[in-house]
C-alpha cells in the first residue's frame, strides 16, 4: 500500500465567514453531526483492518453510528435518509430502496457472493464511501433546491452545507473528497494541489451559495451549480470504474480490484443504468462478484466508459488518463487553493491513498 501524505493549511486564511466569490465558502449553520459520517467510515474501516477483520464493531457503528448518530450510515442504506431523482435512480436499477443495506449486509454476514474476506471487506469500505455518502449529499442538495424554489433561504443554505459536509467530512479521507484526490493523482489532474473535479465541485458549492443569497434567489443558477456537483462526483467514480477494470485486465490483486470496483460502481451505477442500460451491463459484469474476475469482461469497460464521458460531458481534460504509478512523482505543494481545504476543520492531514 502506498501512502501519499498531503498537508492541507489551515482553513481561516482561504475560508472567510459565509464569503463567496473569490473566496469559498465557509459553513456556518448548525448542521449537527453530518460532517461525522465519514469518521465513522474511518471507524468501521479500523475494525475491519483487523486481522481477522472484526465485523460485529463494524456493524455496531454502522448501526448506531459513533460520531454522527442523528442520520446513521445504516437509514442513509436503507433509503430512510435518502430521497430525490437521485436515489430514486438507483431504486429503479435494482428493484427496492434499501438496495445498498441489502448488499453490506449480505458482506457483513458472509452470505450470498460474499465467500471471502476480500470481497466482504472491500465491498462495505467502498460503498459506504462512495454511495453512502454520494446519495445522502444529492438527496441534501435537492432537499436545497426545493426551499429555494419554496424561496426558504435559510433551508437552502442549511441543506447546502449538510451536502458540503457528506464531500468533506471531519476525515477527508474516509470522504468524498479523499477518493477525488487520490483518483486526481492518478489520472493527472492535480492542479495546485487539488484534483480537478474537487476543485470544480468545490468551486460549484460557493457558486450555489452565491445563488441562494441572491434577491430573489437564483432558482436557475442554483440548478446549474447543482448538475456541475453531480457531474463532478460521476466523473470521479467513472475514473475509479477505469482504475480497477484496468487492475484486473493486468491481474493485479484481481479479487480484491473486482470488490473494489463493485463498491465504488454503486454510488453511480443508477445514474449510468439510466443513460446507457448497455453500458452499465458491461460495467456491472466486471464487477460481478458471483463469478471470478475476469479480465476480458474488464477489458470492454474503457470503451463503453469513453461514452459515458460523451453522456455526461465529461471533458477529457478534467477526466485524465490513469497512470497506476502516477502517485510515484507526485509533488503535493507546500499551500493549496481554499478548494482543498477542508471546511470543517482548522488544520487537515489527508493521506491520498492509491489503495482508495
Amino acid at each position: 500500500m502506498r501512502s501519499f501524505a498531503l498537508l492541507l493549511v489551515a482553513c481561516a486564511v482561504c475560508f472567510l465567514s459565509g464569503a463567496v466569490g473569490d473566496d469559498c465558502y465557509q459553513p456556518r449553520r448548525n448542521i449537527g453531526d453530518e460532517a461525522g459520517l465519514a469518521s465513522d467510515i474511518c471507524a468501521i474501516n479500523d475494525a475491519l483492518a483487523q486481522s481477522p477483520p472484526d465485523y460485529a464493531a463494524a456493524e455496531e457503528i454502522y448501526s448506531s453510528g459513533r460520531a454522527a448518530t442523528e442520520v446513521t450510515l445504516k437509514a442513509i442504506a436503507t433509503g430512510d435518509a435518502t430521497e430525490g431523482e437521485y436515489a430514486d435512480a438507483s431504486e429503479t436499477l435494482f428493484g427496492e430502496a434499501g438496495w445498498m443495506d441489502t448488499i453490506i449486509q449480505q458482506a457483513f454476514d458472509g452470505e450470498g457472493d460474499f465467500d471471502s474476506d476480500t470481497k466482504r471487506v472491500e465491498t462495505i469500505k467502498k460503498i459506504l464511501l462512495s454511495a453512502a455518502l454520494g446519495h445522502r449529499m444529492f438527496t441534501n442538495t435537492e432537499r436545497s433546491s426545493a426551499a429555494a424554489e419554496d424561496g426558504t433561504r435559510r433551508d437552502a443554505i442549511e441543506f447546502l452545507e449538510r451536502a458540503m459536509a457528506n464531500h468533506f467530512g471531519l476525515d477527508s479521507e474516509c470522504a468524498i473528497f479523499g477518493n477525488g484526490q487520490a483518483r486526481g493523482i492518478e489520472f493527472g489532474t492535480m492542479n495546485e494541489g487539488v484534483a480537478q473535479a474537487n476543485y470544480d465541485l468545490v468551486e460549484s458549492f460557493g457558486d450555489a451559495a452565491l445563488a441562494i443569497q441572491a434577491d430573489p434567489i437564483d432558482t436557475e443558477s442554483l440548478s446549474n451549480a447543482y448538475g456541475v456537483i453531480q457531474t463532478n462526483f460521476i466523473t470521479i467514480y467513472l475514473q475509479a470504474v477505469i482504475k480497477y477494470s484496468a487492475r484486473i485486465v493486468s491481474e493485479t490483486d484481481p479479487e480484491k480490484a473486482q470488490a473494489e470496483g463493485f463498491g465504488y460502481y454503486h454510488a453511480i451505477a443508477g445514474q449510468v443504468f439510466a443513460v446507457n442500460e448497455e453500458a452499465h451491463q458491461i460495467i456491472y459484469d466486471a464487477f460481478d462478484l458471483s463469478s471470478e474476475a475476469d479480465p476480458e469482461k474488464a477489458g470492454l469497460v474503457a470503451d463503453v466508459v469513453d461514452d459515458l464521458l460523451e453522456t455526461f460531458e465529461i471533458t477529457e481534460g478534467s477526466f485524465g488518463d490513469f497512470d497506476p504509478e502516477g502517485g510515484d512523482s507526485y509533488v503535493p505543494p507546500e499551500e493549496l487553493e481554499c478548494e482543498g481545504v477542508n471546511p470543517f476543520v482548522e488544520s487537515l492531514v489527508d493521506f491520498v491513498d492509491s489503495d482508495r
